[in-house]
């Protein structure tokens, strides 16, 4: 079967796999994508019918699986867009804001400036 992969038909076509100590996280995209494609290759009148004749668990499984996908991406575009600003957690430094004695809380110094100017 075109669909059944083996674990020959990774390594002999990503040869050098074993320098990214999550080689399989890559795979498994390739496989999600190769999945997907064939799926959307496939009659959709007919996937229909056979989804309608109660097969709904098969939208369940889309449904968490795109949500488990878009969460993955989401934050992985959100990291790689920020980091050069994103220091790793063990690097951070917390900030503690004191509030400066005799002012109330609540005001911001910007109401201590339209005062001023009136």
């Amino acid at each position: 079967m075109k669909n059944i992969k083996v674990f020959e038909d990774y390594t002999s076509a990503n040869e050098g796999h074993d320098k990214h100590d999550n080689y399989m996280f890559f795979q498994n995209l390739h496989t999600i994508k190769d999945a997907i494609e064939d799926i959307l290759a496939m009659d959709k009148d007919k996937v229909d019918a056979m989804l309608s004749a109660g097969h709904g668990w098969a939208l369940d499984h889309m449904a968490t699986s795109v949500d488990d996908v878009e969460e993955v991406y989401h934050f992985l575009k959100n990291r790689m867009g920020d980091a050069e600003m994103i220091q790793p957690e063990e690097e951070m430094t917390r900030v503690e804001i004191i509030e400066e004695p005799g002012s109330p809380e609540g005001e911001s110094d910007d109401d201590d400036k339209e005062g001023e100017e009136d």
